[in-house]
């Protein structure tokens, strides 16, 4: 275990999934700025839960990116059988993690595409409280406090009627498409 950080600790919220965020992502790295030495404050903000770029992350960041990008592969792998697609051109580089292929089945064959996120999210998160278990008010509790900050983000994101609209009108240019397509046929 590294250096404690129990000041900074001792000052967060507490954190659940079932709950609106209690801090926000600014305020928690204000926290972290003005408390952690340079290194390990770049070490909290090298955390994402989107594994973009290239992976130059090691230590508890990278092991998250790890997980994360083989769920991701693992839900191409799905979808990718479900469509008869050849997954290989979709699948990212790295990524080892185990459980993986029964979460992404698993969120495949639930029918609400928001339910779907909230499943996969909450597998993020419990990822997350396995990699920080036996890390009290170390670098790596508060690494894995700010990948279940940015879940919260991602999740308080989320509003059903906008995504209802935005099916609707997806839905809507589909059919006017083919509708104008269908018209083209008839006066050719």
């Amino acid at each position: 275990m590294g250096k404690a950080y129990y000041y900074t600790s001792a000052t967060l919220p507490m954190l659940s999934y079932d709950n609106p965020m209690a801090v926000s992502r600014e305020d928690f790295l204000d926290i972290c700025f003005r408390t952690m030495s340079e290194s390990d404050y770049s070490a909290v903000t090298s955390c994402a839960i989107t594994p973009e770029g290239e992976d130059d992350t090691g230590g508890f960041a990278g092991l998250y990116r790890e997980w994360e990008i083989a769920l991701r592969n693992a839900l191409v792998r799905v979808r990718a059988k479900e469509q008869g697609v050849d997954d290989r051109e979709f699948q990212r580089e790295g990524g080892n993690g185990f459980g993986v292929d029964e979460i992404a089945t698993s969120a495949v064959k639930i029918d609400s595409p928001l339910e779907a996120e909230h499943f996969l999210n909450r597998a993020r998160w419990n990822r997350v409280d396995e990699l920080t278990s036996g890390h009290i008010m170390d670098l790596e509790y508060l690494q894995g406090y700010y990948l279940q900050l940015q879940i919260l983000e991602r999740k308080e994101s989320f509003r059903e009627d906008e995504g209802f609209q935005n099916y609707r009108k997806l839905y809507e240019d589909i059919l006017s498409v083919r509708k104008e397509g269908a018209e083209n046929e008839v006066t050719e």
